[in-house]
C-alpha cells in the first residue's frame, strides 16, 4: 500500500509566493531592465514551489510509521513514530477533527496530535489498517 498524506496550504506558506511574484514582475520595471533571465526565474519558482509543497505536509502514514507535523506560527514541530510503538490511532468526531496516537505505553502526548479539518475517515481508516495493522478509533 502506498503512503497516505494530508496537506494543508496555509497563508504563511502562500504569502512568500505572492511576494516573490510581485518582485519578479515589479522589480525589473523599477530598475529599468527588461527582466530577469528565464533560468533564474525558473529556478526560483521551482524553489518556492518545493518549499510550499514541503511546508504544507500535516500528516504522513507510510510503511515505517506515522509522521505528524504541526505548524505553530513560524515554528514547525515534526514527530515520527514507528508502527510498533502505536497501540491505536484515534480520530475525533468534532470539527475540526483531531487525529492522535495512543502509544503502547498508554500515553497520548500532545505532540502526537494534529487537526484534520476535512478528514476523509474511510481513506484514513484504510491507510491506518493497511499500513500499520492498528485500529482507527472514533472518539
Amino acid at each position: 500500500m502506498k503512503a497516505y498524506t494530508v496537506r494543508r496550504w496555509r497563508v504563511s506558506t502562500l504569502v512568500p509566493l505572492v511576494v516573490m511574484l510581485v518582485i519578479f514582475v515589479g522589480a525589473p520595471r523599477l530598475l529599468g531592465i527588461d527582466g530577469f533571465p528565464i533560468p533564474f526565474i525558473a529556478a526560483f519558482v521551482g524553489l518556492l514551489a518545493w518549499n510550499g509543497w514541503r511546508t504544507s505536509l500535516v500528516l504522513k502514514l507510510d510503511i515505517g510509521g506515522v509522521q505528524l507535523i504541526k505548524h505553530e506560527g513560524s515554528r514547525t514541530n515534526s514527530k515520527k513514530v514507528a508502527w510498533v510503538a502505536i497501540q491505536e490511532t484515534v480520530l475525533t468526531e468534532s470539527e475540526p477533527a483531531i487525529f492522535f496516537l495512543r502509544l503502547k505505553n498508554g500515553e497520548t502526548p500532545y505532540e502526537l496530535q494534529v487537526e484534520l479539518p476535512d478528514a476523509n475517515r474511510s481513506e484514513l481508516a484504510a491507510a491506518v489498517e493497511g499500513l500499520g495493522k492498528v485500529p482507527l478509533r472514533s472518539s
